[in-house]
Order: structure tokens, then C-alpha cells, then sequence
């Protein structure tokens, strides 16, 4: 994949969390675009990567049986600005470390 359509991607799957923040937590659009991103993020990254294992390590709902619906929501919300927060963060490495056409690690110094 190339690098700008990679950013690209991952700038959708952001642009995409501005519409979910606007829904209930248990939307079906949330689940598509989770499993979107995820498809994503394993394309540009790899299956096997930390991307991925970082991205799917985030709770989108309180495990707290005591927990009213706002205090889930609020949590749900939290989440997706952790999602962008984490999904910026890729961008930015690939446009800090990744050589410009392909997505190839850049080679260390000797």
C-alpha cells in the first residue's frame, strides 16, 4: 500500500469517529466502523502488529455493573477520542518513520 493511501485510510476511519460520537453507544455503525478500522489498520500494519493489538485493547464499554447509561456513554465517548488519539499517532508514524512510496521502515543510521 502506498503511503498516502494509507494515511488517507486511517484519516477516514478518524473522520468517521465525528459521526459515531453523535450515536448511541450500541449503533451498529459503531461496530462497522470498528471492524473497518481494524481491516485497516491490519492492511497498512500487519495482522500480527501492535497497531492492531493497541487499537483492539480499547474499551468502548464500562465493564461496571453499577453504571448508569450516561456514565456509559460518557465512557463510549472517551474511547473514540482515544481511537483518533491512537489512529493520529499511526499517521504520524508513518510520515515520521516510513520511506514516501511504499511502506517500508526507513533504515536506521549506521
Amino acid at each position: 500500500m502506498e503511503k498516502q493511501r494509507a494515511i488517507d485510510n486511517l484519516k477516514t476511519q478518524i473522520a468517521a469517529i465525528n459521526a459515531l460520537s453523535r450515536l448511541r453507544r450500541d449503533a451498529l455503525e459503531f461496530n462497522k466502523w470498528r471492524l473497518d478500522t481494524k481491516i485497516v489498520i491490519a492492511q497498512i500494519f500487519g495482522p500480527n502488529s501492535r497497531h492492531l493489538k493497541d487499537f483492539s485493547n480499547i474499551r468502548y464499554f464500562l465493564p461496571v455493573m453499577g453504571a448508569t447509561e450516561q456514565q456509559r456513554q460518557q465512557a463510549h465517548h472517551e474511547a473514540l477520542k482515544d481511537a483518533a488519539g491512537l489512529l493520529r499517532s499511526f499517521i504520524d508514524e508513518i510520515n515520521d518513520r516510513w520511506v514516501d512510496e511504499t511502506l517500508q521502515p526507513k533504515k536506521a543510521p549506521p
